[in-house]
């Protein structure tokens, strides 16, 4: 979302409106709204702002959770010039709700994403229909010493917006379109082979140790 001022309520609120289609056309899957909304709402004690306040309608009006203030480890998703911010959020429905283990913030920046926000990490069961854990094969991306920059830049410079989209969910597609184009660019995928080998991607056992260690600490 844009930062604060008369545009930024203008154009935040034409961006809420497109997620509120999304939001109500797709309510009856599992549905996680996340990205900077430059929203404060007071977690950090801070006053709350317009942004804020925008956010927190559109939760209540989508009947979302917000999970930065229900469930996630630790609160600061922005620090830069020593200052900290609160302004990164994973909002989730119903449905969603109902998968969803774990979510932390990478405050002390063991994952380096080559950004002043920090990592927001949702941990989440997959179930088959009899309740058993469901045996997926698919593609890793390579996290681990990611190029970022590069994907940044890849990503900025895919084609958004033409006359050829039209309507809400060709731009939605667009977008899947284009970080997928992007990530499998300058990311990649982690190799498999036959037989069983454990890939090493961005969670390993180092930050495992670490997580693990500042727990016994607190």
């Amino acid at each position: 979302m844009t930062v604060e001022g008369d545009r930024a309520v203008r154009e935040n609120s034409r961006k809420y409106s497109v997620l509120k289609k999304i939001a109500r056309d797709y309510a009856g899957e599992r549905v996680i709204v996340m990205g900077d909304m430059n929203a404060h709402v007071g977690m950090l004690g801070e006053q709350m702002n317009r942004n804020g306040e925008m956010l927190d309608e559109f939760v209540n009006e989508m009947n979302l959770e917000n999970l930065n203030e229900t469930l996630a480890e630790g609160r600061v998703t922005w620090c830069a010039r020593n200052q900290e911010s609160a302004i990164d959020y994973m909002l989730v429905n119903g449905r969603m709700r109902e998968i969803v283990d774990s979510m932390w913030i990478d405050e002390d920046e063991m994952i380096d994403i080559v950004s002043d926000h920090n990592m927001l990490v949702l941990e989440c069961k997959l179930n088959g229909r009899d309740g058993t854990n469901a045996k997926v094969k698919k593609k890793k991306w390579r996290l681990r010493d990611a190029g970022w920059e590069n994907f940044q830049v890849d990503l900025s410079e895919r084609r958004w917006e033409d006359e050829i989209l039209n309507g809400v969910d060709e731009l939605n597609d667009r977008f899947v379109e284009n970080v997928k184009n992007a990530a499998a660019s300058q990311i990649g995928y982690v190799r498999t082979s036959a037989r069983k080998h454990k890939s090493r991607p961005w969670w390993n056992d180092e930050i495992r140790d670490a997580r693990k260690k500042k727990k016994e600490t607190e």
